[in-house]
């Protein structure tokens, strides 16, 4: 599987279309293109904005995969199933990556956008 679309409040995101984006190294299952999204999810004041992140922190800490930190840096996420390597690997794309659990089993996730590791 590979993530194309989705919807978040009222709006759908996404196209049938090849997408023409670059990928983080590591980042697989992901064909995703969607000028509105990125309007919306770079715009804070965006009517969606907060729909959009909660989306996305769902798609980063709802799984069971399990990271492989290769020597040059680059994170792989080894998944059960195709479609959950497409979901996390979607989140990656959009700015959270899960990093870890930390030594009390909470999921860490990293946010691209403010450079800060969360909790949940």
């Amino acid at each position: 599987m590979d993530f194309k679309k989705f919807t978040a409040g009222f709006e759908s995101y996404g196209t049938d279309c090849k997408s023409t984006a670059v990928y983080e190294k590591g980042v697989t299952n992901v064909d995703f293109e969607d000028k509105k999204f990125w309007e919306h999810w770079n715009d804070e004041n965006s009517a969606n904005y907060n729909k959009l992140e909660e989306f996305i922190i769902i798609l980063a800490v709802c799984q069971s995969i399990i990271i492989e930190k290769k020597k040059d840096g680059t994170i792989l996420y080894n998944a059960n199933s195709p479609d959950e390597l497409a979901l996390t690997n979607a989140a990656r794309h959009f700015g959270y990556g899960y990093i870890d659990r930390d030594a009390y089993g909470n999921i860490v996730v990293h946010n691209t956008k403010t450079g800060k590791d969360l909790l949940f």
